[in-house]
């Protein structure tokens, strides 16, 4: 399947910011300047901002042909190259290099990357396209960052995000969505991380001061619920609660004898020889 490209240069006419991009819809600089500002995750946020006002201009127009001497893969990758359209922020917004091939989710010419490319040449490209994001320069993550930082998500996104991440996670395990052997690695970590660190070292003041207010309030309610007070009560007339209160057990600091339940309450941590005996 054969079809024409243009490659096209989209300039903000208030930032001067450009993104390099591809169209197979439009062959003219009037086209597209009526009908086509650009495409890209961070140009379309830009003009989300500063609005479209927008010059476009025809760079080439090309053959998808790789047998054509115009064949637009190396012209535009040249391109992409030559002007540094990745990592040169003050200029581009451009997340990866233009090849002059792959589209969003309408491939080329209205077509899917499988439909157009067949299912094994698609998963090369994707599997491309992954490896550049993976692989950023760390001052291009750090620009990339700065740039969305602040940025408000539409309800419609917000939502979408939380109905995506629902389906993954509900009614699933730990172990179901990371596997075992990761589910273990991530269990231990957090619980190294959490051992001996008080609420703030963990969150942060104001998070911390947060979740012990939502502690404090539902312990409240738990409190004036006769039910639940009972509950406790009852606990506490079982055999085995009463033989652990029976229990005799000897204070470590003063060496006296007694019952769990008195000498859980004056002895051990709170015995009076307790400091003595460490000195």
């Amino acid at each position: 399947m054969e079809t024409k490209v243009t490659l096209y240069i989209s300039t903000h006419n208030k930032t001067g910011k450009k993104y390099f991009g591809k169209t197979t819809r439009f062959f003219t600089d009037k086209e597209l300047n009526e009908n086509y500002n650009g495409s890209g995750t961070l140009w379309k946020k830009h003009l989300e901002k500063y609005g479209n006002d927008v010059t476009v201009e025809i760079y080439m127009i090309c053959s998808t042909n790789n047998l054509d001497e115009d064949y637009v893969e190396p012209i535009a990758l040249k391109f992409s190259e030559d002007n540094n359209i990745v990592d040169d922020y003050t200029i581009w917004l451009n997340q990866r290099p233009e090849n002059g091939l792959d589209g969003g989710s309408n491939g080329i010419s209205g077509l899917s990357l499988e439909e157009y490319h067949g299912k094994e040449k698609s998963k090369e490209i994707k599997l491309k396209q992954s490896l550049y994001a993976k692989n950023r320069s760390e001052e291009h993550q750090q620009k990339l960052n700065e740039l969305l930082k602040g940025r408000k998500l539409s309800e419609t996104h917000r939502q979408n995000i939380g109905f995506g991440t629902k389906g993954l996670l509900k009614d699933k395990t730990h172990e179901e969505i990371y596997g075992k052997e990761r589910s273990q690695i991530l269990k231990k970590n957090l619980s190294n991380f959490r051992k001996d660190k008080t609420y703030e070292e963990i969150m942060g003041e104001e998070k911390a001061m947060e979740t012990k207010k939502k502690k404090s309030e539902t312990m409240k309610k738990l409190a004036e619920n006769s039910n639940y007070i009972n509950s406790i009560k009852n606990g506490m007339k079982t055999r085995s609660a009463q033989e652990k209160m029976r229990k005799k057990v000897t204070c470590p600091h003063c060496k006296k004898e007694g019952k769990m339940g008195p000498m859980s309450r004056w002895h051990f941590n709170n015995c009076k020889m307790k400091d003595k005996d460490e000195n």
